[in-house]
């Protein structure tokens, strides 16, 4: 008998069971640096080999007749042909990559603090935004036990247009928060959204029946009530949500504090432009009238009156009223830059400035204006200034994240470290495993792998309670 404390393994040893002999291999494998895999397990017989496909080590043992258990090695070949260094260099690699991510966490902590601690600045935190930039408007939303729900930030805003998914949960706060606001998509005049809509109707009932049950004006541009800007997609939100997207794994005060940075290096950026614009309108505007000068440039006019002119072309023809500030195009109305029919009827009357008919929102004095105050940055934090009776403001209950390294598919591989390849045990090949394997198939060419299990536990009778467990050796046919 040989005892196991020893990790000795030699050609006759006989061990009390195969559980104790396969310890005993783990324990060698430790010791020693390599690693083994099972290529045969039976009630009766064990076999083990290296993990290297090509090296002759080998361990083979069989149970002894009538001794309850005893198992003994009949063939043992310690010598290994592969190089097993290989092993200690990928599990010295692994470990240290684990610790060095683990150290990496704990000075993120250290720099970072928790993300529990960073709710609990939040009202201190926009208390000093508003002191150091006056204006500003703040609100934190919490539930009844004070966690956190949302938040909102507006460092200045007048007229107000909304973009969105339309989630109901925007239009319902849209509609609460923001009474006076618009949102809206798609056609500028009632006629060219009717002719769509039959179309649609025609082509695709299913969606036009969920469009028709939508109030148009959350969503048309063709019956919009207010200004748009020339904004017609959410664009603008994706792009805020790809600059944020590494920012957004931080602690919250320190997202906030990130987009507070952003904004006041944006509004730099932007007083520049303003101040070295030269143009009555902002150079985008400028360009916009421009080109509406040059596309409408062969179109007829027809004076009505004084104040009124029809702009024609073949059978198209559109109404400008002066008076009135409208063309029956609704681009003027919509976008608040004047449209190439507008530009028509003015260059043909010889105005050649034309930027006094549009939006004030769109002059250069508009935009030097809006940027002329800064926006500033808070001190550290230790000279905020604290008050009594800030709200409390506790962290939302939060997904436990699961023990270990989180994936993430930013990472950089370190030298030396590759993908991990998934080879499938059934067929041998590379880049799936043997659970989504479809190449099972029987056939003359198909080749014998025997699949061993040392435990393999199966319900009976359909109760996840009452189990049996076996040792069983399963034959598979592969192509």
């Amino acid at each position: 008998m040989v005892d196991i404390n020893l990790q000795k393994i030699e050609c006759e040893s006989i061990f009390k069971n195969k559980e104790l002999l396969k310890r005993a291999i783990g324990k060698k494998c430790l010791r020693e640096g390599f690693q083994t895999r099972t290529s045969r397990s039976t009630k009766s017989r064990y076999e083990a080999v290296c993990v290297s496909k090509n090296c002759s080590w080998l361990l083979r043992a069989k149970a002894i007749t009538n001794s309850d258990g005893l198992f003994q090695v009949n063939k043992f070949v310690d010598v290994h042909t592969c190089s097993s260094t290989n092993f200690n260099l990928i599990i010295d690699k692994q470990t240290n990559m684990f610790w060095a991510w683990r150290a990496k966490q704990y000075a993120l902590l250290l720099l970072r603090g928790t993300k529990e601690d960073s709710f609990t600045k939040l009202p201190a935190y926009f208390h000093n935004l508003v002191k150091y930039n006056p204006g500003t408007v703040t609100h934190i939303k919490t539930d009844g036990d004070d966690r956190f729900e949302f938040l909102y930030v507006a460092l200045g805003c007048s007229e107000l247009t909304i973009i969105s998914d339309r989630s109901p949960s925007i239009a319902t706060s849209v509609a609460n928060i923001f009474p006076r606001s618009s949102r809206n998509m798609w056609a500028y005049t009632v006629d060219v959204f009717d002719v769509a809509m039959e179309l649609m109707k025609k082509t695709k009932e299913p969606v036009w029946e969920y469009i028709k049950s939508i109030n148009p004006e959350t969503w048309s541009r063709a019956h919009f009530r207010g200004n748009r800007y020339n904004l017609m997609s959410s664009n603008s939100a994706e792009s805020i949500n790809a600059l944020s997207r590494h920012a957004r794994k931080v602690p919250i005060l320190m997202l906030i504090d990130f987009f507070h940075a952003t904004m006041q290096q944006w509004w730099f950026q932007r007083l520049n432009l303003a101040a070295e614009a030269t143009t009555t309108l902002t150079p985008w505007a400028d360009d916009i009238v421009k080109e509406n000068k040059k596309t409408f440039i062969k179109w007829d006019v027809r004076m009505i009156s004084n104040t009124k002119c029809e702009v024609k072309k073949g059978a198209q023809n559109v109404i400008v009223d002066f008076q009135q500030m409208t063309c029956t195009c609704r681009h003027w109305q919509l976008d608040g830059i004047h449209c190439g029919h507008v530009i028509r009827c003015l260059t043909v009357n010889n105005y050649q400035d034309c930027s006094r008919y549009a939006l004030n929102a769109y002059f250069t004095e508009t935009l030097r204006k809006t940027y002329e105050e800064s926006i500033n940055p808070l001190p550290k934090p230790s000279e905020w200034d604290i008050p009594d009776d800030l709200m409390i403001v506790k962290p939302p209950i939060m997904d436990k994240h699961q023990p270990g390294r989180p994936r993430n598919p930013d990472h950089i591989p370190s030298q030396g470290e590759g993908p991990i390849r998934k080879e499938c045990s059934t067929c041998g090949q590379v880049g799936h495993t043997r659970n989504n394997c479809t190449g099972r198939a029987s056939g003359s060419g198909a080749r014998r792998t025997t699949i061993s299990t040392t435990e393999m536990t199966f319900n009976i009778g359909g109760s996840a309670s009452c189990s049996q467990t076996y040792d069983a050796d399963f034959d598979i046919k592969q192509p």
